[in-house]
């Protein structure tokens, strides 16, 4: 009689280590889920900031432009200079860099962002897999 209440008692202990093991994985499948929808959303700011670009090597020196200041707030200005773009490096340091260059910049950080995506998904993938052996185990052993 013993034996057989030490038996499920390791069992009843066993299901409840995976029920917990169950929801670490659901957390973490939700943090990873929330990080691919922000690589998302940087995905597509470099995508839009690259169209931009685009826009901005057909505008000629002279034109009048609005410039941004803050929140709804722009100011007119004209472009003295199409070739050459200011660009924040990091630390407070500005770069000149030409639209090519700004492009290839561009491409290159958005194939970055999309490796670090498809490596996420994978884990992503692996993670639900695992909750899903957890979940089947549990639903097997219930009465």
């Amino acid at each position: 009689m013993k034996k057989q209440i030490s038996t499920e008692d390791g069992k009843k202990r066993r299901l409840e280590q995976q029920y917990m093991q169950l929801q670490m994985i659901a957390e973490h499948i939700k943090t990873m889920q929330q990080q691919l929808g922000a690589l998302t959303s940087q995905i597509d700011e470099l995508e839009q900031t690259r169209e931009a670009l685009k826009e901005f090597a057909t505008v000629r020196a002279g034109s009048e432009i609005l410039v941004p200041l803050a929140g709804g707030i722009f100011a007119k200005a004209t472009i003295t200079d199409t070739r050459d773009l200011i660009v924040n490096i990091g630390g407070r340091v500005a770069a000149t860099k030409t639209i090519p260059e700004l492009d290839t910049m561009l491409g290159e950080q958005i194939t970055e962002i999309r490796n670090a995506e498809t490596q996420l998904t994978k884990q992503l993938e692996a993670a639900a897999t695992q909750a899903g052996t957890i979940e089947s185990e549990l639903n097997a052993a219930a009465p």
